[in-house]
């Protein structure tokens, strides 16, 4: 069975958090606004996962990176993800 190309995108960039490779993590990033990503992407589950790993392994540099990447989610996508923050901030303090 094939991985959806988001899953494939959440795996890449966990494993540049795993390695705290943030300046990989925003080429591929810029690399996927570019050229890659295609138009149905599911943007508010790619960063879901990826905030959540990122505070489950205690990459603050990571998180700061992230959160303003939240602003440029759709208005819906933002309140059915607001309450993440809670729970990242659990994970990063647990």
């Amino acid at each position: 069975m094939e991985e959806a190309f988001q899953d494939v995108i959440i795996k890449r960039f966990k494993s540049y958090i795993e390695s705290n490779d943030l300046s990989g993590a925003d080429l591929f990033l810029d690399g996927l606004l570019c050229f890659d990503a295609p138009e149905d992407l599911p943007w508010d589950y790619v960063y879901q996962k990826v905030y959540l790993h990122a505070c489950l392994k205690k990459r603050q540099n990571f998180v700061d990176w992230l959160r303003p990447m939240f602003e440029k989610l759709d208005t819906i996508d933002r309140i059915a993800l607001r309450q993440m923050f809670a729970y990242g901030n659990y994970l990063l303090n647990k």
